[in-house]
């Protein structure tokens, strides 16, 4: 499938393969896109190398607009399949030429994927077969920003028992990364998705594979990673039979801190539509560790934007506001819980057809530039609920599982 990546002007470069294109079967062929969504420039051919094929592409930018792809190409290492790639100036032009990324040529490597820091220094990890003694385990090479080696190839999963597979991997300001992938579980038929924390160097953090899916029924498949600029991370994937009541493929996610340490104690479903099959999933996280954004309407007074927030940069980060300035007690809050409740009592998975089971919602308030109760310049509760239709007032509403916290604009 196509990749994309967004600098941070707006504007953004996608890749993809296309056939027969570059005058040898598959090839490697990007667009870059100014913020507006127009091309900027014309379509190009990424792979130099043209015999056979290319493809698998993946691409990320870095701080000034520069980016770098990478791709699975066909015979060109000296044995079946190995990765490449090629860097790109702010311009959209080569900067230097393409470049063989795996050291080890024995057997497949393949299905890369990339990400960049905000120095320019860049890891691609990939998935190599029979290289870590047991079919297919997961390898990664970090870059410096002048596109130099740092240090050796190194394996990714602690874990060697069968195959691993399908990895994604991102990046925080710093360098530090983390590699998510699919793995097979010992003695039965069944696929886990893992994780492991790294240093800049690629020296691993984590001692040992961190498990991501809390339910570890069936299969779970293709997982896609992103992290916020702290290291606080998502991971996204598709699960057999657990979006219940169709039993097919679902997608789910789980957030982490920069530690490895869940922030939920489970996975959540992510899609709203249970029949049938979702797969493949794709995830992105901003800066200040927001992975998903939805909009919902509560009442007809209420305009609510509700973001799944990392643990260390909660909504103090979407309100400006000193994370921990809560208020207890009183009508404030009281209202604001009876608000929240309300619309807390059905699934929005179901469009609110059915009353939601878990998680169960504990509310709080919290000051803002807009709603400081107790100051003379602010609103009580009272105040609050006599102007629910005419003033800009905020309001802040989560859930003790940190399943989501909702920044909530009364006006």
């Amino acid at each position: 499938r196509p990749a994309v990546t967004m600098a941070a002007d707006g504007s953004a470069t996608v890749v993809w393969k296309s056939r027969n294109q570059d005058g040898d079967n598959w090839g490697v062929f990007g667009q870059r896109l100014a913020a507006d969504g127009t091309p900027a420039g014309d379509e190009f051919q990424i792979n130099t190398y043209t015999t056979s094929t290319q493809g698998q592409p993946s691409v990320s930018v870095g701080p000034v607009g520069g980016f770098v792809v990478v791709w699975t190409s066909e015979n060109q290492d000296g044995d079946s399949k190995g990765v490449f790639g090629q860097r790109y100036d702010a311009n959209g032009e080569r900067w230097g030429a393409e470049f063989q990324i795996n050291t080890h040529t024995h057997h497949e490597q393949q299905a890369p994927d990339v990400a960049m820091d905000a120095t320019g220094r860049f890891v691609v990890v990939w998935e190599s077969r029979d290289q870590d003694g047991d079919d297919f385990g997961i390898y990664g090479q970090v870059f410096d920003n002048t596109g130099a080696k740092v240090g050796d190839e190194f394996r990714a999963n602690f874990e060697t028992y069968k195959d691993q597979q399908a990895p994604s991997v991102a990046m925080d300001v710093d360098g530090d990364f983390v590699v998510a992938w699919q793995s097979e579980v010992p003695g039965i038929d069944k696929w886990d998705i893992r994780a492991r924390r790294f240093n800049p160097d690629g020296t691993a953090k984590d001692a040992a594979d961190i498990t991501v899916n809390s339910i570890t029924d069936e299969q779970q498949l293709a997982p896609d990673v992103a992290m916020d600029d702290v290291g606080n991370f998502v991971v996204a994937w598709q699960s057999k039979d657990l979006d219940y009541p169709d039993g097919k493929y679902g997608i789910f996610n789980r957030q982490f801190n920069d530690d490895g340490s869940p922030m939920t104690a489970q996975q959540f479903v992510v899609n709203t539509k249970v029949t049938h099959e979702q797969r493949a999933p794709s995830v992105a996280m901003d800066a200040s560790g927001n992975p998903t954004v939805y909009t919902d309407q509560i009442a007809t007074v209420l305009w609510g934007k509700v973001a799944y927030n990392c643990a260390l940069n909660p909504l103090s980060a979407l309100l400006d506001v000193p994370y921990g300035v809560l208020l207890s007690g009183g009508l404030d809050s009281s209202l604001i819980a009876a608000l929240a409740a309300r619309h807390a009592e059905r699934r929005v998975e179901d469009d609110e057809q059915s009353r939601a089971w878990w998680p169960r919602l504990h509310s709080f308030a919290m000051a803002t530039p807009y709603f400081s109760p107790g100051t003379s310049s602010g609103y009580t509760g009272i105040d609050l609920a006599d102007t629910l239709d005419q003033q800009d007032v905020n309001i802040a509403v989560g859930s003790t599982d940190q399943r989501a916290r909702t920044l909530l604009r009364v006006g």
